[in-house]
Order: C-alpha cells, then sequence, then structure tokens
C-alpha cells in the first residue's frame, strides 16, 4: 500500500537519479567549487574537456586552469556573483598538456557560498567566428584585407598618429599594363598574377603594415610609426622583389611592374582621414604613370608630388 512517507522516498530516489544522470551525461563540464576556489567535484566531461582526471582536478584551484593573462578578467568576472547570483563569461582554460581551450563558464552562486560553474568548449564556435570574420574583412583571390575593413582598421591607428605626432605613410600601388597581361595570358593567370603581387607585400611589409586589395589591379598599404622616407625604401624592395621574381606556375617568365604613389602625415598632422591621404596618394600615383610608369612617386607636401624614384626593369 502506498503511503505518502513511501511516496517521498521514492521522490527522493527518482529526483537523485534523475539529477546524477544530467551530471553524469551532460555534454558540458560540471564543477563544484568551494569558497576557498577549489574543485570539490567535476563530471566525466569536465575532465574530457581540459584532459585531466577526476581524482587530478578534485582539489585543484580552479585558478591554477587560468593562463595567467586571463586571470584578471575571470576574477573581476567572479566578483560580479554576490549581487547578480549568475555570470556567464568567455574565457580560455589551460589543459593538462599546456594547450590553450576556448570556453564559456557560466557560475551560480549557491546559498552555501560555493559555485556550481558549466564549462563549455567553444573551439568549434570560435573556429566558425575567425572564418565568418576572415570571409567578411578579406579579399577572397589575395587573402589581404578588402577595402571596407582596410577603412575601418586605418582610420583608428590614422587617429592615433596624429593625436600622438606619430610618422605614417600610405602606399598606393596599381600593376602597370595589367589588362595587357590578362588579354596575353588570359585571365587565371592573371589571377596568379595578383596573387604573387599580394604575396610580395605580404614578404617585404611588415606585421605591423595594414594591405588590402581594393579591386581591380589597384593595392593599398598603410604604414604606420614610417614616414615618407622609409616608405619609399620599402616600395623600392616591393619592386625589387617583382623584377627580380616572376609570376610562378604560368609556364612564363612573367615579371610584374608597380606604378606607386606614396603620402605621409605632414608634419602639421593635419590629416582628417584616410580619403584625405589617399587622395594625396592617388596624386602622386598619376604622376608615376605621367612620368613612364614602373616607378614611385611620393606627395611631399600637399598633393604635389615632389620626389620620384629612379625606375627599375
Amino acid at each position: 500500500m502506498s503511503t505518502p512517507q513511501n511516496r517521498s522516498r521514492t521522490e527522493n530516489i527518482l529526483s537523485e537519479e534523475f539529477f546524477q544522470t544530467i551530471f553524469m551525461q551532460a555534454g558540458d563540464g560540471i564543477f563544484l567549487i568551494d569558497e576557498q576556489g577549489c574543485i570539490l567535484e567535476t563530471n566525466p566531461r569536465g575532465c574530457e574537456i581540459l584532459g585531466y582526471t577526476h581524482d587530478e582536478l578534485c582539489g585543484l584551484p580552479v585558478m591554477n586552469l587560468h593562463p595567467a593573462d586571463e586571470i584578471d578578467n575571470i576574477q573581476k568576472e567572479l566578483a560580479r556573483l554576490p549581487q547578480e547570483k549568475i555570470v556567464t563569461v568567455e574565457s580560455v582554460f589551460l589543459r593538462k598538456d599546456g594547450s590553450r581551450i576556448p570556453v564559456e563558464i557560466t557560475g551560480r552562486l549557491l546559498s552555501n557560498n560555493q559555485i556550481i560553474g558549466l564549462l563549455r568548449d567553444i573551439s568549434e564556435r570560435k573556429i566558425a567566428e575567425q572564418v565568418t570574420q576572415r570571409l567578411i574583412s578579406t579579399d577572397p583571390l589575395t587573402g589581404l584585407y578588402n577595402r571596407r575593413h582596410f577603412f575601418a582598421i586605418v582610420n583608428a591607428i590614422l587617429a592615433e598618429a596624429v593625436r600622438y605626432g606619430h610618422p605614417a605613410s600610405l602606399m598606393l600601388l596599381d600593376l602597370d599594363h595589367f589588362k595587357t597581361t590578362n588579354d596575353t595570358y588570359g585571365h587565371m593567370k592573371g589571377d596568379l598574377a595578383l596573387q604573387h603581387l599580394a604575396n610580395s607585400i605580404r614578404t617585404i611589409t611588415r606585421a605591423s603594415d595594414v594591405a588590402a586589395r581594393f579591386g581591380g589591379d589597384e593595392f593599398v598599404i598603410f604604414l604606420p610609426q614610417t614616414d615618407v622616407e622609409q616608405a619609399l625604401q620599402t616600395a623600392e624592395r616591393l619592386r625589387t622583389h617583382l623584377a627580380e621574381n616572376p609570376v610562378p606556375n604560368i609556364g612564363v617568365d612573367l615579371f610584374l611592374k608597380l606604378s606607386i604613389g606614396i603620402a605621409g602625415i605632414p608634419a602639421s598632422h593635419e590629416v582628417g582621414s584616410v580619403d584625405m591621404l589617399l587622395e594625396r596618394a592617388d596624386h602622386a600615383l598619376y604622376q608615376a604613370k605621367q612620368q613612364g610608369r614602373n616607378r614611385t612617386c611620393v606627395a611631399l607636401t600637399g598633393q604635389t608630388p615632389a620626389k620620384t624614384s629612379i625606375s627599375i626593369g
């Protein structure tokens, strides 16, 4: 005969089994953390995510699982728990083998001041985000930044350069007679030529420089902490590199030639935008083409190109 006491005992057993099943089978790591910040208990998924055994994790200070550059941020987020009770934050954990793994952590403060935390591996999400960001920010043919993303990056860098009085220069590049190249060798080999130029730009420029394909055969490079004399040296190294290295994998010795216009931040630092710098570089590029192509012109003051490099090739 069923009695309230029997029913209560049955419900307790079912409740324990229910939560035990959830704990053991959960797709996210589950951690119980004591008031001193040490792990009291975890589930199999938590062990799997971090690469530890159950016994290795239990008793371990949870902060030991964070890289040094993440500790301040995670401590700041955990400090919100007394007021907000539940906090969700993205962070990075260290696996047992020392590798970093991006995670989403949801922490809940319990009545006894212990914390129950859910740990979700977001590696695939981060990869998808990176792929998406790459698709919306880069030119699919060359892998360089596209025009929109170039402006987004460089406007901020230029504003900082103007504010602190740092030098900066911009190079506008145009392949000489690229239409003839396409007509002679075909568009597929023309694409290989554009990729060769992009790879050459990567070889010659620094990690801090920002290069983009603006469209067609027009490219742009922004060089922070670089005056026009230094930018001219970079331009000449690029043209020399192209003169010495033909486009690969097309069956003929095709050497690319460039016309380049350079503009730098004037001594007054009165540059309002990247558009203004581009306009000056474009005037210099036009001057390079007017003087016979395959050369670099520098706009030293205003919009008048005042310096021209010798032709190579």
